[in-house]
């Protein structure tokens, strides 16, 4: 069931794709989109792999329900923390990193992608904090409800581009991304 479910995310991410270059094409406006996920799509795959490395093993570590409950609540206000200070960090000097990373851009789309970050930098801290409580519902081996995440956030990401996409363009992409 979680193969499948696996399976179906990473569709999911194809078709989200499909859904993009179909809405969008090769414009300076799906430049824009790709450059402002770059930041929150790697925080969130090396964040994954930290918090893999940490948090299943502190909870079979602490077995105990008491003992589990004090450590879940400690290290996830920790978590919390770092990943609302990463968010407000990535908004807040959403301009400079897009400087630094998409120097190559012209102005408009530099501009872009600079408004698109700070949108999509909200789902910086959403992702810290589902990926977090997965991995805390797979310490207690319930892996079907963590592995539906690509299947949500990519479902979640088409819906928003077909009902919002000729209206809000691209940022309808981020909007998606940020509520899934």
């Amino acid at each position: 069931m979680v193969s499948l479910l696996t399976g179906a995310g990473q569709l999911l991410n194809l078709g989200h794709e499909v859904v993009i270059a179909a809405y969008f094409g090769t414009s300076w406006m799906t430049d824009a989109y790709k450059m402002a996920m770059v930041l929150p799509i790697l925080f969130t795959l090396e964040l994954t792999t930290i918090i893999n490395a940490v948090t299943i093993p502190v909870f079979y570590e602490y077995g105990g329900a008491e003992r589990a409950s004090e450590t879940f609540s400690a290290t996830f206000s920790a978590v919390l923390v770092f990943g609302l200070a990463l968010t407000l960090a990535t908004s807040l000097f959403s301009p400079a990193i897009i400087d630094v990373v998409a120097r190559g851009f012209p102005v408009e789309t530099r501009r872009l992608s600079s408004s698109l970050l700070r949108i999509s930098s909200i789902g910086i801290f959403l992702a810290i904090a589902s990926l977090y409580l997965s991995n805390i519902l797979n310490a207690y081996r319930r892996f079907a409800l963590p592995a539906l995440q690509r299947v949500f956030l990519y479902s979640v990401i088409i819906a928003a581009i077909w009902v919002a996409g000729r209206t809000m363009g691209v940022r309808s992409a981020v909007m998606g991304y940020t509520l899934g």
